[in-house]
């Protein structure tokens, strides 16, 4: 039996086994609890013997297909006007499967990155939201992560009603934007969970549609080679290093400091390594409850670490971890986990000037405080003939689920042909060190896949939210350029976009807050394909028109007036610690924060901006000819535009600027 089962709804007796060549099969979508879609197209599918005539029933809704040469049959049902449920699904052919509990509704794949796959029980409000749970006529779908270099059919999951004991591990944007769909709709919904935290968009789309395009073709041709080249590569670094270490004495002597009375307290992290190198061992005592495993992650640091737990070694991070840019992840079994006081010992190790010990988080809570730190050892600077013999590191280690088209086929292939209502999409982030490309990239796979499943169906997506640290000056900014070429493809029909700029992070790419985001998506999905009469959007960017030394912009979804919200004293660092920074204005006297204007010089400059009407004027005195405007330009902008429904306005960029009167 291979790891990945191939169809995950037969009987336990069946697949210990084995299968025989005649039985009817189905992926584990078609299950018990499943939720079908309310569609005149919805399809059961599977496999039996070639030939083989298959029945299909779902109460009163009836279907035959014979199975192709291949054993593939595919069963076509119109649930249009269906009742909600719930049903029966019965599959008959060479055998009969009967699956129990199935509805039917709207059926969503929601897909992308970490911050799709980031669960229910880490957000926001998770205790609250997880006791008000239970809710039938709501339910989730995981595919189990896979990767391979070619489509397949295998996957795994399997169909869960939400109730407290479930919806923690459900994809938190998932059931926010599920539970608002099916509280505005009153009928089933069913959320399709494909996501794999840190991938960039390209491992998403089919190899075969990058292949299509010139450029696109030229990416995934360098990422493969990135990715096949590696272990050498990697492998000539580290024999260079250490033979550079040998040479020039900067071995790690496994030296340690027996005088108790060089324990001095860790007053703060990030915490400073020698200058020049060496070694320092860290230690806090901890209580827990014990009797359950832990996680203690130490970033990724450029530092070699050994970690004691309560006495006993539990690993070490090498110079091949360091040199491959792994986190320093350490699991604790149980066993080791006693209720009570439990020592942490931690010890680090560079040869390199520079570095600096990370704040240890344990089961995703900052551990801050109470710790010691001693120095073990400290190497001498580096001469400047060490200097220039220093090899270079051989950078990231490429992943298998980073290639392109890997994901695609593994994960979302093996969903073709189910219906499905529409698509949410959370992604960007692993694209965001190189956004030139993606307009093209992104636009390629939403249109490969409504092409692979055969209907267009809507596509919403999360623009990125705020993250880093803010910016004194206005200028370049990665992530703003990823958020354009993010709105750029809503020119695509039937898509759809939720901003989030104002519900980041600065030191968390994972805002907790996803409450907000779920139902601002619902609401891009129900005033679209649902018609509901129901607001939607911030104000959109439309034109920019001079008017001497200002700029007056004016924008869609403004009909109703727009607002300056209020902008707080402080901004979030990370939520999960209630950690904030001051907040200082860039032009304290504005009403609005986030505009900025340059000249022909192209240089920028904050600018001053108010609302007049349903327009805001823009003025910088510095720009006394402005040739070009941006919105929210930067990684973490202070912006405080929205529209009196309540929506924020989306960060943009205008170089062109039509002259009045024109």
């Amino acid at each position: 039996m291979t790891t990945f089962l191939k169809y995950a709804a037969l009987p336990a007796a069946l697949l210990l086994g084995g299968i025989a060549s005649a039985e009817v099969k189905l992926p584990p979508l078609f299950s018990d609890h499943a939720v079908l879609a309310r569609s005149a197209g919805t399809t059961v599918f599977g496999e039996a013997a070639p030939g083989e005539t298959v029945a299909v029933t779902l109460g009163p809704h009836r279907g035959t297909a014979k199975a192709g040469t291949d054993g593939k049959w595919r069963v076509g049902l119109d649930l249009s006007n269906s009742a909600p449920g719930p049903f029966e699904l019965e599959v008959t052919g060479g055998n009969r499967l009967v699956f129990k509990n199935i509805l039917v509704g709207e059926v969503w794949l929601c897909s992308g990155q970490s911050n799709m796959a980031f669960t229910l029980n880490r957000c926001e409000n998770a205790e609250e939201e997880i006791a008000a749970s239970d809710n039938p006529m709501l339910r989730c779908f995981t595919v189990r992560q896979n990767c391979t270099s070619e489509p397949v059919s295998e996957f795994q999951g399997e169909w869960q009603v939400a109730e407290p004991k479930t919806v923690p591990r459900f994809t938190a944007v998932g059931y926010f934007f599920g539970k608002e769909l099916q509280r505005q709709l009153g009928i089933p919904v069913g959320i399709v969970n494909s996501s794999w935290p840190g991938t960039p968009v390209e491992a998403w789309t089919s190899r075969k549609a990058q292949e299509l395009t010139p450029e696109l073709k030229k990416n995934a041709e360098a990422i493969e080679r990135n990715f096949s080249a590696y272990d050498g590569k990697l492998q000539r670094y580290l024999a260079a290093y250490r033979a550079w270490q040998k040479q020039y004495g900067r071995e790690d002597t496994g030296a340690t400091s027996a005088n108790a009375e060089s324990w001095k307290p860790l007053k703060s992290f990030p915490f400073r390594m020698p200058r020049n190198g060496g070694a320092v061992t860290i230690r806090c005592k901890l209580a827990l409850s014990g009797g359950k495993n832990c996680a203690l992650a130490l970033g990724r640091a450029k530092l070699e670490s050994t970690l004691f737990w309560n006495g006993a070694a539990c690993g070490e991070r090498k110079l091949e971890q360091v040199a491959t840019g792994r986190p320093e992840n350490y699991r604790i079994p149980a066993a080791q986990v006693k209720s009570g006081p439990n020592e942490i010992v931690i010890r680090y190790f560079t040869a390199e000037p520079a570095a600096s010990i990370e704040c240890p988080v344990l089961d995703g809570n900052r551990l801050d405080r109470n710790w010691e730190y001693r120095i073990d050892s400290e190497l001498p600077p580096l001469s400047a003939e060490a200097k220039a013999a220093l090899p270079p590191p051989p950078g990231t280690q490429p992943q298998q689920q980073h290639q392109p088209g890997r994901l695609y086929n593994a994960m979302i292939h093996p969903l073709v042909p189910f219906r499905f209502s529409g698509t949410v999409w959370y992604q960007g982030e692993g694209n965001a060190g190189r956004p030139g490309l993606y307009e093209q990239s992104f636009r390629t796979m939403i249109e490969s896949w409504r092409e692979e499943f055969g209907v267009e169906f809507p596509f919403l997506h999360c623009q990125l939210a705020n993250y880093r640290s803010k910016e004194k000056e206005p200028g370049e900014s990665r992530w703003a350029e990823l958020r354009d070429a993010q709105s750029r493809t809503l020119a695509l029909p039937h898509t759809g976009q939720a901003v989030l700029i104002d519900l980041g992070e600065a030191l968390d790419i994972h805002p907790r807050d996803k409450k907000t985001v779920g139902v601002r998506l619902a609401a891009v999905a129900l005033a679209g394909g649902y018609q509901k009469p129901l607001p939607f959007s911030g104000p959109r960017f439309r034109e920019a028109e001079l008017e001497g030394d200002k700029v007056r912009i004016r924008f869609d979804h403004s009909e109703k007036g727009l607002v300056a919200h209020e902008i707080p004293a402080t901004y979030p660092l990370r939520t999960l610690t209630n950690s904030t920074a001051p907040l200082e204005r860039n032009r304290p006297q504005s009403e609005l924060e986030g505009f900025a204007l340059a000249g022909a010089d192209g240089k920028w400059h904050w600018a001053d901006a108010s609302i007049d009407g349903d327009s805001v004027l823009v003025r910088a005195a510095e720009v006394p000819a402005p040739t070009a405007v941006r919105y929210g330009w930067a990684d973490n902008p202070t912006c405080n535009l929205y529209n009196k429904e309540g929506f924020p306005a989306a960060p943009f960029e205008a170089k062109e600027l039509r002259k009045s009167g024109r």
